[in-house]
């Protein structure tokens, strides 16, 4: 029986209508002037994986929040005698700028030392992470950690907020679960102290901060740019009108890079997006800012003849879709694939016990490249394995996919009798990418799906 499969919008793949964009002047009056009450339970604050993703329309994204978190973060790095400088960074969305704002106000009133983009400037959460990473390497006995007003890919009218520790990376349960009891303390606004913007501005923490030139700089040091220059492809990056909107012409002139940038202009209402559907969508005037989906894609895919590769960036630039003559669009976990089939096959000086880490979404592909081996006599077997089971994967898409009883079974010599079975794991954490003899929940469609396609049959 055919499982039956979500109706997909209509206007999907078109760019929105005027009715449907955010209003700009509705979400800043409503940032300021809405006040949110900590005894209501979606007023509270709840930090989500890597972040807090919310709205200032159903009053849990104000001011009053801003403050509140801003506190809390401040607490914690007391706690966790964080004494570095705080990286303080905001991507393109309309309130991004009025939280960043308010943040800089109380952490100059709780005397922590503030580091922001020089020229007002955006600031992507990669390069957030690599400047903590950086400033802590330097060891100058100080921990830097950071604070970034994003939510990610979600519409643009509704903000979010990261923190990063001393790591880079995102904070652990732990530290948010803290967070946020001690942000829900603070709604109240009672316990918590600012100062003027600009006395923040100007106070001896603050410090600006060249983010561009130090992360451009540094991609030398992992990207062989000289022999991508050498090959000349031609390239178009579409940073849809997120924060990486100053950093690719920047790229390109400093290593001579053909490339086209696409909607590099900040515009807060996104009207150059394209409307989204993965199946799910659950209201006609969401736009989705995920440079993965098809749908989102339309406009850079109808390129992709032009240009040897395509590229497409998230809001704050921490997810990718990449465009290809060949394959079209091409799903984030096979592009993940190759690029780590590559680092394993031709960085000889990395030594043999390298691992590479991924989380639990992504694709266990990655898992079966890591485990091959690591010769340079085989690279080039490598790496078209690993495209011909991207075509195959992106061919099945392109066909709609196969009832799940039609699927042929995936054969491969030495696997476990109970290969296509995950192990049982406690609820809210399923590791889809588990095998073994453990008995457990079949896989689900996709999962099937996923290793029919990619599992060569023998």
């Amino acid at each position: 029986m055919n499982a039956a499969r979500p109706a997909i919008r209509p206007e999907a793949g078109h760019p929105p209508d005027p009715y449907a964009l955010a209003d700009i002047l509705r979400l800043v009056t409503a940032y300021y002037v809405e006040q949110s009450e900590p005894g209501v339970p979606t007023e509270r604050v709840s930090f989500g994986t890597s972040g807090r993703r919310v709205s200032s329309l159903s009053h849990s994204f104000n001011e009053r929040h801003s403050l509140a978190i801003t506190q809390a973060i401040c607490l914690f790095r007391r706690m966790e005698e964080i004494d570095g400088p705080l990286s303080l960074g905001c991507d393109t969305r309309v309130l991004s700028r009025p939280a960043c704002a308010t943040a800089l106000e109380l952490v100059a009133a709780n005397d922590v030392p503030a580091t922001t983009a020089a020229n007002e400037g955006y600031t992507p959460t990669p390069v957030i992470s690599r400047a903590i990473v950086a400033w802590n390497r330097a060891g100058a006995g100080q921990r830097s950690d950071g604070f970034i007003i994003t939510p990610s890919r979600t519409p643009p009218e509704d903000p979010g907020l990261k923190y990063n520790p001393p790591h880079g990376g995102p904070a652990s349960t732990e530290g948010t679960r803290w967070i946020d009891g001690r942000e829900n303390a603070l709604l109240s606004g009672k316990c918590v102290v600012r100062v003027p913007y600009e006395r923040a501005l100007h106070a001896s923490g603050t410090r600006r901060h060249d983010y561009v030139t130090g992360h451009i700089t540094d991609l030398a040091a992992v990207l062989e740019m000289e022999a991508i220059r050498a090959s000349g492809p031609q390239l178009a990056v579409d940073a849809q009108g997120g924060t990486g909107i100053d950093y690719w012409a920047r790229i390109g002139e400093r290593d001579g890079l053909h490339f086209t940038a696409l909607d590099d202009a900040a515009d807060h209402s996104f009207r150059f997006m394209r409307r989204d559907s993965d199946g799910k969508i659950r209201k006609i005037r969401k736009i989705r800012m995920g440079p993965s989906s098809s749908y989102a894609m339309k406009g850079l895919i109808g390129l992709k003849d032009g240009y040897d590769l395509a590229s497409a960036w998230d809001t704050d630039h921490d997810r990718h879709g990449f465009v290809t003559r060949s394959a079209g669009l091409m799903p984030p976990n096979h592009s993940l694939a190759v690029m780590a089939d590559h680092l394993l096959a031709y960085r000889t000086e990395w030594k043999g016990d390298v691992a590479i880490a991924r989380n639990v979404a992504s694709s266990g592909i990655i898992d079966r490249v890591a485990a091959q081996e690591t010769s340079p006599a085989r690279d080039a077997g490598r790496l078209q394995r690993v495209r011909r089971w991207a075509e195959r994967r992106h061919a099945w898409l392109r066909r709609g996919g196969k009832c799940q009883c039609d699927l042929p079974r995936a054969k491969r010599p030495g696997l476990d009798k109970g290969q296509g079975r995950h192990r049982r794991l406690p609820a809210l954490r399923r590791d889809h990418g588990s095998s073994g003899k453990e008995r457990g929940r079949p896989l689900c469609l996709a999962d099937r799906r996923d290793r029919a396609v990619l599992l060569p049959t023998q």
